[in-house]
């Protein structure tokens, strides 16, 4: 995987609404938040705050009376904030304050709905001119603006979903005395200054160029897939064919998203994800057939012999319109969300999964050749989770009806598991004998340094055991489920971030091929074939004789091998001053003109095309003019 700076791919990104010029602050003024009976409004000269005399212990606000809330309207959807906020603390013990855990969050008692902050005595900007960044040395008893989003990875983004740009912003008093005069909400990519925030001006815009991968995809020629969850919005897909290598759709195969009003199916964003996978030579792995959210609102009111046949109506449709689906979630989060409707399937019963049986069997029957899966979350960090989804998998299992287990892998699954209580759940899974897939990774990623220190801990656990079959990420541009807890591996302005520089290397290094060990897709045969760069395998590029093979075999050393060579032998990386069919190379690239346009030659003589995209090139002796063969990729 090679990146390259391109002034029309920046372009595109810049366009994108993670990327556009910067707006001014959505300012909140504390005092006209709808407030609990707890707080009382002062003023302070010309400021006028609001402050709280309780204290609270513990991680979430114990009573409504110290909550407030307000509704604002944002002036861009499809995009992530930051939060900001001017507060006054007299000592480090009135330094402490809620806010909810993304916008319309914040539940009394409910700790994981709130993001607790503390030590705002200890930092902070006062100057007109400072920029507000996380840290400063403005102590107590001063106004100061305070950065929050970024202050440690817990103190996540709001991010704003694209259907709507008004949302509800919940904070809550924790340390009596702590003074807050507003709040500011920024969208991301941009700094702000003392004077900007106080005065609700816009920010100064970071510019960086963007990364623009040139493929393959990470996990090309390796035993497993690295495939990502496919978005109906455009903007998220971008460069998907040169990260990733597996398809899953995101909210287009819910029941819920096809079939919204009875008998009125919805297919078009579905075609969208499958034909894509189809069309990419990827497995693609339908989400999902039962689930107890995303469904259907009207089939509740039906009886149970008619939410049924809605059921087998349902199956019957979906197996008709794609027949190629490799994988089949049939019952998602059965312990944490059983559909509405599981009595017409024959509820908990004799078994206590009776319900999740019968759609197993009914899957069978409507997909008597499709691999069928179970599929929940907090199963790797919860041992007693972990046994409850076994007894239910063995149930399927000693009945023929399941064939492959997913497991969720967002970051709040592992967040606070040890790595032993990982690899414990894990093996209860794998001892089934059945394939393992972790079908929805993400991971927490506020600062650099945390996601990359959770991609290095959590991801070997998985593309190292046997057992896993494949991993798919839920997302990988600002804007994905969880931006909240920046778990994109692309930042908003189309770099990529630490994490995904480190997900590259490992996965393209960390697997061997036929025995040999493979470092960045180079291994090392001795005095069988010498260096091999296997990143295109099956095209394997033997260094030492200077050619690319098609290797048509999986034996090794002094076995039996078939192979296909190139009629070519050009060098894999090209370089300045070299020259690919007369043209002159830079850096790798050539501009053919009217004929390929911008072309790739790095890895030649597999050659990235402007028109065309990625190419393998049989012959070097034609030019534009004349005939020449290629294969697509």
């Amino acid at each position: 995987m090679k990146k390259l700076a391109c002034s029309s791919v920046l372009a595109l990104l810049l366009a994108s609404p993670s990327a556009r010029a910067a707006d001014v602050p959505t300012i909140i003024e504390a005092e006209t938040a709808t407030l609990g009976a707890d707080f009382s409004i002062g003023t302070d000269g010309s400021v006028t705050y609001i402050t709280c005399s309780d204290t609270i212990s513990g991680y979430a606000p114990t009573k409504t009376a110290a909550m407030a809330s307000k509704s604002i309207t944002l002036p861009l959807a499809n995009t992530t904030y930051e939060l900001y906020a001017r507060v006054y603390a007299p000592s480090a013990s009135a330094d402490s304050f809620f806010y909810g855990a993304g916008f319309g969050t914040g539940n009394v008692n409910q700790s994981w709905t709130w993001v607790s902050i503390d030590n705002l005595g200890t930092q902070g900007f006062t100057a007109s001119g400072d920029t507000v960044t996380n840290g400063g040395t403005a102590g107590t008893n001063v106004w100061k603006w305070v950065k929050i989003s970024g202050m440690y990875y817990g103190a996540i983004y709001l991010a704003c979903p694209s259907w709507t740009t008004t949302r509800s912003f919940t904070f809550a008093a924790r340390e009596g005395g702590l003074r807050i005069d507003k709040f500011a909400l920024c969208p991301i990519g941009s700094t702000f200054t003392v004077n900007q925030l106080d005065n609700g001006l816009s920010g100064t815009r970071v510019t960086l160029p963007a990364d623009v991968p040139t493929g393959p995809a990470l996990a090309s020629g390796k035993s497993k897939f690295l495939g990502c969850v496919y978005s109906e919005d455009p903007d998220q897909n971008v460069y998907f064919t040169d990260y990733w290598n597996q398809v899953i759709p995101g909210n287009a195969g819910k029941w819920g998203s096809v079939e919204a009003s009875r008998d009125s199916m919805n297919w078009g964003l579905l075609d969208d994800c499958y034909n894509f996978a189809k069309g990419n030579g990827y497995p693609f792995m339908f989400h999902v057939l039962v689930w107890g959210s995303q469904q259907p609102n009207w089939i509740t009111n039906l009886s149970a012999s008619d939410q049924l046949d809605e059921i087998k109506e349902w199956f019957q449709a979906v197996a008709s319109r794609y027949p190629g689906i490799d994988i089949l979630q049939v019952v998602n989060e059965p312990l944490s969300a059983p559909p509405a409707y599981k009595a017409a399937l024959g509820g908990d019963g004799s078994t206590g999964w009776d319900w999740v049986i019968t759609a197993f069997t009914l899957a069978r029957q409507y997909f008597p050749n499709t691999p069928l899966m179970i599929n929940d979350y907090n199963i790797i960090s919860d041992v007693s989770r972990a046994n409850t989804y076994v007894t239910i998998i063995n149930l399927l299992k000693d009945r023929g009806l399941i064939d492959t287990i997913g497991i969720q892998g967002h970051g709040f699954s592992y967040a606070y598991a040890s790595t032993d209580t990982i690899k414990t759940c894990l093996k209860k899974l794998t001892d089934t004998g059945l394939p393992v897939y972790v079908t929805e990774m993400d991971v927490n990623g506020i600062t650099d340094e945390y996601q990359l220190s959770e991609f290095q801990r959590v991801f070997p656990i998985f593309w190292e055991d046997p057992g896993v079959a494949g991993v798919t990420m839920w997302g990988y541009r600002v804007g994905l489920w969880r931006s909240d807890f920046g778990c994109f591996l692309v930042d908003w302005n189309g770099q990529e971030r630490p994490a995904f520089e480190w997900l590259r290397h490992y996965v393209q290094s960390h697997e061997n091929w036929l025995g040999y060990d493979v470092t960045d897709n180079w291994a090392d045969t001795g005095s069988w074939l010498g260096r091999v760069y296997v990143g295109f395998n099956p095209w394997i590029y033997v260094a030492d004789g200077s050619t690319w093979v098609y290797f048509l075999t999986q034996e090794a050393g002094t076995g039996a091998w078939a192979y296909v060579s190139s009629p070519i032998a050009r060098n894999v990386m090209a370089t300045n001053d070299s020259t690919w069919l007369g043209y002159t190379v830079t850096d790798g690239w050539v501009d053919t003109g009217a004929w390929l346009g911008d072309v790739y030659v790095g890895y030649s003589p597999w050659i990235l095309t402007e028109k065309l995209g990625w190419m393998y090139l049989f012959t070097d002796t034609y030019t534009a003019a004349g005939a020449w063969v290629w294969m697509q990729k």
